[in-house]
């Protein structure tokens, strides 16, 4: 509030002029704030003289960055890139809500080389910002890593048929078997075993591909030759 007519009005924040205001100004709007802790100033000039100055903090909190794009299609590692709108002075990067890494200067893309140890399905990525101890708003992205593939297939002739089985590497939601390059039957992701009571005589083909919320494991094989039936009647 103006106590009398000034000629200007001058504001500072952290001890320098940024602004000079005619001296019946009643606001100010300063368009670029810094993020943190700030200190503005406010003196009045009258016949060429300035007033005391009044002081007041405030305190804003650093942009969220923007543009966060999560990509893992070059080794499995998670690439994460984004933009910085405004400095900052440390930021958090986390992974389905766990830090991954602390950053302390303004960096605008992170290499997550755990990601692959992490499990098959979707992980989300979050970086927050900090400067003065005020922190920004989370800006999200995220990954599907594929499930590793199941390991040691093997297909071996029973009375009962062929009795398919394998070992898991991963906790799957389904395991796809193909017959000669055609599906025979989707399972259960625990299963660990199956037996396929018609498989045709001959050379016999079989793969097994696993999923995790759509994502493809790659195909493991295996193969064996079947004997024609004996004649009946």
């Amino acid at each position: 509030t103006n106590s009398e007519l000034y000629s200007d009005v001058v504001i500072s924040r952290d001890g320098a002029a940024i602004a000079t205001v005619a001296g019946d100004s009643a606001t100010f709007t300063d368009a670029t704030s810094p993020a943190g802790v700030s200190t503005y100033g406010i003196h009045a000039v009258a016949g060429g003289l300035p007033s005391a100055t009044v002081e007041c903090g405030v305190q804003r909190p650093p942009l969220a960055v923007t543009n966060m794009v999560c990509d893992n299609s070059a080794g499995g590692d998670g690439n994460i890139n984004w933009t910085n709108p405004e400095p900052w002075t440390e930021a958090h990067v986390m992974r389905d809500g766990s830090i991954v890494a602390i950053l302390n200067a303004a960096e605008t893309s992170y290499l997550d080389t755990l990601l692959p140890s992490a499990g098959a399905g979707t992980h989300t990525y979050s970086v927050r910002t900090f400067v003065d101890g005020l922190n920004s708003e989370l800006s999200f992205c995220s990954v599907v890593v594929a499930p590793s593939q199941v390991v040691l297939f093997n297909c071996t002739e029973t009375p009962q048929g062929v009795l398919l089985t394998w070992t898991n590497m991963d906790s799957y939601d389904s395991l796809a078997i193909s017959r000669e390059g055609s599906p025979l039957i989707t399972l259960p992701g625990q299963t660990s075993d199956y037996m396929d009571e018609t498989a045709p005589s001959g050379q016999v083909a079989y793969s097994i591909v696993a999923t995790v919320e759509g994502s493809d494991s790659g195909p493991d094989t295996c193969a064996l030759e079947l004997p024609p039936l004996q004649i009946t009647g």
